[in-house]
């Protein structure tokens, strides 16, 4: 029986509903996958065909729901989605894959340079100011590309390949658009490893705390430590925190680590027989935890550590997001008798205001502006109103990264109330700690 025009119309634009996106009107993710299914095909049958992907995601567009709702986020899409569409050329496409990230295809070129044209032009395209209502916001983009002239000629490589350099784009604040190539992939490759090692890291026992002397400058004797955290590859040696630290951020892995660490801190701060501090890091992602304040407590519990001799360090950084969630979960903290540290101020925003809203019990100016602190007339500007500003706000100030005597002497002279770093030697083992702690006159013999 044949279908009536009606039936047909019917399906075709169901069709059409089921390959398109609701809100912008661009193809779907399954849009998307029917197009790369179609150019697969020709980059098999024909060996002249040439296809270059192109992976994009929006910059500061979770500010903008954040600032001004949903709704607003919306509409930036829908006109950022027609500016795209309607600038596209002969030979090229474009799909929404995602909340704020879309795909971009180009067939027909004959060199590399007119694929980077493409990927200027949309970029250039996303990065004009966009009105909603009486408001103009700016988006930006990052792009990262992969073309079967370069990268191979599987196009589902070539959407993995696009989305590794899209990950350098967006690492490099000086690129908005990244082209792939084999060392991004061979990073790519490692990181993967890592990740994967670092989830067994914990379970191995592959973790190590070194402990850095913290000194009141008044008399220079030992008042307690800062941890810092050493991982131990077996096969690798040691990795600096610089390397393993954000990939456990991006994870999220940090939350499991950061409570080892925590818990390690404790307990053995705990079997001391000096009432010395420890100071523990706490990352941004930790601090968000809603069962943070709980496993703090449980870990308190747990090993016996008075939580006086706990100094939990937070940065700027984590508190700026969510600052409700933050003030509940320092004021719980604080309600438990641990200490709070401003860490690295001066790197972010240090605004008054933050040291006024939240209750801190340090501040913790950055090594940043230690380092010749007696002979940089700007540095010893920042770090002199970092004084004051701790004294008139009735906070202690540490500053971190003393190496040698001339930056001590100035900081003594402008009555800063501890120190930290190399001029008391390096972060130190376990072994060398404890032995600390049962004399600290040996202090000195680290320094």
């Amino acid at each position: 029986m044949q279908q009536s025009r009606m039936e047909v119309e019917a399906q075709d634009q169901l069709q059409q509903a089921a390959l398109h996106d609701p809100l912008t009107g661009l193809p779907n993710r399954m849009g998307l996958t029917r197009k790369t299914s179609e150019l697969a095909s020709r980059l098999a049958i024909d060996e002249t065909e040439r296809v270059a992907v192109m992976t994009i995601d929006l910059d500061a567009f979770k500010e903008v729901n954040d600032l001004y709702g949903q709704g607003a986020g919306d509409k930036v899409l829908q006109r950022l989605a027609k500016r795209l569409s309607t600038a596209l050329e002969e030979d090229e496409f474009i799909a929404r894959s995602g909340g704020d990230e879309f795909v971009a295809i180009k067939r027909n070129f004959r060199r590399i340079g007119q694929v980077v044209a493409m990927a200027e032009r949309l970029h250039c395209l996303i990065s004009e100011p966009v009105d909603i209502g009486t408001v103009s916001t700016a988006i930006g983009a990052s792009i990262g590309v992969a073309t079967s002239i370069e990268d191979g000629r599987d196009l589902r490589e070539l959407l993995n390949k696009s989305a590794i350099a899209l990950h350098r784009a967006k690492e490099d604040p000086g690129a908005n658009i990244a082209l792939f190539s084999l060392e991004m992939d061979q990073q790519s490759r490692e990181k993967v490893k890592m990740i994967g090692d670092l989830r067994m890291a914990c379970a191995r026992d592959e973790f190590e705390l070194v402990y850095q002397l913290q000194n009141n400058l008044s008399d220079l004797q030992a008042t307690g430590f800062e941890v810092l955290l050493r991982w131990n590859h077996p096969v690798q040696g040691t990795i600096s925190p610089t390397v393993f630290i954000p990939v456990a951020e991006e994870t999220g892995l940090i939350r499991e680590i950061g409570l080892w660490v925590l818990r390690t801190a404790c307990r053995e701060a705990a079997s001391w027989h000096k009432p010395f501090t420890v100071a523990v890091n706490v990352a941004p992602q930790q601090l968000a935890q809603q069962s943070f304040v709980e496993h703090v407590s449980d870990i308190l519990m747990e090993t016996g550590l008075n939580p006086e001799r706990l100094e939990l360090e937070i940065t700027e950084a984590s508190i700026i997001d969510d600052q409700a969630h933050a003030l509940k979960v320092m004021c719980q903290l604080k309600d438990m008798g641990i200490k709070i540290a401003m860490d690295d101020f001066g790197t972010g925003y240090s605004s008054l205001s933050t040291l006024q809203i939240f209750p801190f019990d340090k501040i913790k100016i950055d090594r940043s502006f230690v380092q010749d602190v007696h002979k940089d007339h700007q540095r010893a500007a920042i770090v002199r109103s970092t004084l004051l500003l701790g004294k008139a706000l009735n906070i202690p100030v540490l500053a971190e990264g003393v190496e040698y005597e001339d930056e001590l002497l100035f900081l003594q002279k402008e009555n800063c109330q501890s120190v930290q770093g190399f001029y008391f030697g390096k972060p130190m083992s376990l072994e060398k700690a404890r032995a600390i702690v049962a004399d600290p006159d040996l202090q000195q013999e680290a320094g």
